[in-house]
């Protein structure tokens, strides 16, 4: 993919399900959440980068790449049969793979499994062309909750004699 693609895609710009260098049953899944899902294009742009990530990650996990070496990866001619022999463990191994060496934090691998999710949904459940879904039963990573950020006390007054001269 060109830089300028994935600049375009990065812009969150409606994807081109038909123009991309992707095996056709990548293809019909992205149709299926575009079509009958109704996502949004950011949605699907993000399933589509967060589901690129994890194929080119099956095609070479035993040699653990760098994030600049995982970007050469081709998925093109990956055949549907790498994906039946997804299990669990590679789905948890993955997401490991995407914190400590990709560096994603858990809000990313949250997003990442979400996209996972659902296409293993659509085929175990809906296509019928896998036997069970190797997403099942695990839960999206703790995302850290943050306090909100206030005022304090002197900075409400500033604020409320701007706003009081202002009107005056």
């Amino acid at each position: 993919m060109s830089e300028r693609e994935v600049t375009d895609i990065t812009e969150h710009k409606a994807l081109q399900v038909n123009q991309l260098p992707i095996p056709s049953w990548f293809r019909e899944y992205l149709d299926y959440i575009v079509v009958i899902r109704n996502l949004s294009p950011r949605t699907v742009t993000t399933y589509y980068l967060s589901l690129q990530t994890f194929f080119r990650w099956v095609l070479i996990r035993p040699d653990m790449t760098t994030q600049d070496e995982m970007q050469n990866i081709d998925i093109s001619l990956m055949p549907f049969s790498a994906v039946e022999e997804v299990v669990n463990t590679d789905i948890y191994s993955f997401l490991s793979f995407e914190a400590q060496t990709m560096g994603n934090a858990a809000s990313s691998r949250s997003m990442k499994l979400s996209a996972l999710k659902s296409f293993f949904e659509y085929y175990s459940l809906i296509q019928k062309r896998l036997s069970s879904n190797p997403c099942e039963g695990i839960s999206s990573p703790k995302i850290e909750k943050h306090l909100p950020k206030y005022l304090s006390e002197s900075e409400c007054i500033r604020l409320l004699d701007a706003i009081l001269t202002t009107r005056s």
